[in-house]
């Protein structure tokens, strides 16, 4: 039997949306609703410092920001380039993954 957990599909991200509810959340969710997140919460400040470097290492990666004018058009339009986050997911899905 094979086993996986893939970081970028499965939810462990723990998340207060915008609505007041907490949810789980996988990379792939968090990021393509990030505008519906109030914030990233999770058990200890370690854990969502953690989870923040994370994400922020995708997004540098992704998303071209090398200005604070750069985050400025991205906090305007609200959301990220969804384009450039699925070709990185899927070169990268297996890397993801916890039990490969």
């Amino acid at each position: 039997m094979d086993f996986h957990y893939n970081l970028l599909d499965e939810p462990w991200i723990p998340c207060i949306l915008k609505t007041g509810d907490f949810k789980y959340l996988s990379i792939r969710e968090t990021l393509s609703k990030a505008s519906e997140i109030q914030k990233i919460h999770a058990e200890l400040p370690p854990m969502t410092a953690s989870i923040h470097f994370l994400l922020l290492t995708i997004l540098y990666r992704t998303q071209e920001i090398e200005t604070d004018e750069d985050w400025e058009i991205i906090w305007k339009q609200g959301k990220f380039n969804q384009k450039k986050l699925e070709e990185y997911f899927s070169k990268w899905h297996t890397r993801f993954d916890l039990l490969d």
